[in-house]
């Protein structure tokens, strides 16, 4: 695994020194999340609660021309900081969450993408592709208590994985080569949870990108 894993990056860093068109650009922006809970109590009866966090992301890409087309892949490597006050996701009996929710993550889009030209130093941009995304932290703090959704001290029922795969896309528009303001979509396509308690986040990005 370790040897694919640098002809991985021996390869991308190889493009990236060869390919002159190629674009690096930084982004920032806003966040929302909504994590949906579906419980099954007993395959007797099935409950869905959602918490819905906002916040910030922030980090950079590289955009790699694929031929003449404007067709383009763009890896790229995010921070996403999400938070909310007074959470409280319970459903019947099951309490999973009570408390000031606040999650950070570190998120690496591999996005497919066309550039298409509308007027002169316009271009419209379409995107999608799949992003890998890893759990850095997840808090919920009651009154002067901090409690770690990740180690089950939140609820003994509730599983919560750190890593999760999810996959969307968007639009977007670009000045003069040198800003993009675009908004997309993301669906989670992993459960993070288990069998009792289902996990799925989804999440909405709109921000500015600085070409470069």
């Amino acid at each position: 695994m370790k040897k694919i894993l640098t002809a991985v990056l021996a390869a991308c860093l190889m493009l990236i020194g060869t390919n002159a068109s190629a674009q690096f650009s930084v982004a920032a922006g806003y966040g929302m999340s909504q994590t949906k809970f579906d419980l099954n109590i007993l395959s007797l009866a099935k409950f869905s609660e959602k918490a819905n966090l906002n916040g910030f992301y922030a980090g950079a890409s590289y955009n790699l021309p694929i031929g003449t087309s404007g067709l383009g892949i763009a890896p790229g490597l995010y921070f996403a900081y999400m938070t909310d006050k007074d959470v409280n996701v319970s459903v019947a009996d099951f309490t999973l969450i009570s408390g000031d929710l606040t999650e950070s993550y570190l998120e690496v889009p591999i996005d497919l993408n066309m550039k298409f030209p509308i007027s002169d130093g316009l271009n419209g941009v379409i995107y999608a592709g799949p992003t890998l995304s890893y759990g850095i932290s997840s808090k919920v703090k009651t009154g002067s208590v901090d409690l770690d959704m990740y180690d089950g001290t939140v609820a003994n029922y509730l599983d919560y994985n750190r890593f999760e795969v999810l996959a969307g896309g968007g639009i977007g528009l670009e000045f003069e080569n040198m800003v993009r303001f675009d908004v997309g979509y993301d669906f989670g396509i992993l459960n993070r949870g288990g069998s009792t308690v289902a996990v799925h986040r989804n999440q909405l990005h709109a921000g500015v990108a600085f070409l470069f």
